[in-house]
């Protein structure tokens, strides 16, 4: 199976070293009197922002936290990048108020995501994953005693000695497919989305079962499509609350769509000229450009002569 050459994608790229080995290190809490040290602060399912100059996560020394109280244990070592090491601090809910100040709040990263770094963007991410895996793991799934911090935040031990279950954070694999047919391209979209947004579909991959599988499985339930020519796209981190999408372009082996379980509100089959007759028009939304979702569409959309998405979107955006 060859894969297609998508592009960057949000979340991913080698900016960031995790620098797993250093997990263990006694010696990395030492890190944090460095200078250079930066930190994150994450509450709950949202990133702390600054708008008092444009859009920025916050970055807080680990001088500027020497007047807080926090113990290591609520730190996540996300990394390094260019010989500065970054954690994240995770806020309780009871605290968030005296963060937010000054131009600073917690919001939803995924409503700026086009307005960030790659850097910033792949340290939000991982912040915000890394903390939803902790809130939701407090108890030993086999014993159900309470667990606690280990491996700069990237493990969750058992605090039952006779147990000793030792837990890692948790991602849950979705595959996400282009599929085609005759020049056109299968869409849909959910009830609670807003009103004229599309998008390629997408479904959780099942225990015991292979990607390919999972992709032939998600499509038929969902549209009673039939797809073969399978065919790996990429695979993007999405940290709402905990995926990876694994992209795939397939080929539809029926037009006639029935929606089985209920998962879509709609779904139709688009052409090119109905693409951008419904973006010109303001009735058809797709994907923001930082989404696997969108570069599925863009990619599959720029096989026609002549076709450019991006170009197309920018112009109407003007």
């Amino acid at each position: 199976m060859t894969a297609a050459k998508p592009g960057h994608f949000a979340f991913s790229g080698p900016d960031l070293d995790r620098s797993a080995l250093q997990r263990e290190d006694g010696d990395l809490w030492r890190a944090l009197d460095h200078p250079d040290t930066r930190i994150l602060p994450v509450c709950g399912a949202l990133n702390l922002f600054d708008r008092s100059e444009g859009l920025a996560p916050v970055l807080l020394s680990g001088t500027a936290l020497q007047h807080r109280a926090f113990e290591t244990k609520r730190l996540m070592f996300l990394g390094q990048h260019d010989q500065r090491r970054y954690f994240a601090l995770r806020v309780r809910q009871r605290e968030a108020d005296q963060w937010q100040s000054n131009g600073r709040e917690f919001d939803d990263l995924k409503r700026h995501l086009t307005a960030l770094s790659d850097l910033d963007a792949r340290l939000c991410c991982q912040a915000r994953a890394l903390n939803h895996w902790h809130r939701n793991h407090q108890h030993c799934g086999r014993c159900g005693a309470q667990t606690y911090t280990g491996s700069a935040g990237h493990s969750r031990y058992c605090s039952n000695q006779a147990c000793g279950t030792q837990q890692f954070p948790r991602t849950d694999p979705a595959i996400i497919v282009a599929v085609s047919r005759d020049d056109a391209l299968l869409l849909g979209r959910q009830a609670s989305w807003d009103q004229g947004q599309f998008s390629v579909l997408a479904g959780f991959v099942e225990a015991g079962e292979s990607l390919e599988d999972a992709v032939r499985r998600e499509i038929h339930e969902e549209s009673g499509i039939q797809v073969d020519k399978i065919r790996y796209y990429g695979s993007q981190p999405w940290p709402f609350p905990a995926s990876l999408m694994l992209g795939f372009e397939a080929r539809a082996r029926n037009r006639e769509i029935r929606l089985n379980d209920q998962e879509l509100e709609q779904a139709h089959w688009f052409s090119r000229p109905q693409i951008i007759d419904g973006l010109r028009a303001g009735t058809l939304k797709i994907p923001p450009s930082a989404s696997i979702s969108w570069a599925l569409i863009r990619d599959w959309f720029n096989q026609a002569d002549g076709a450019d998405l991006e170009s197309l979107i920018k112009s109407l955006e003007r």
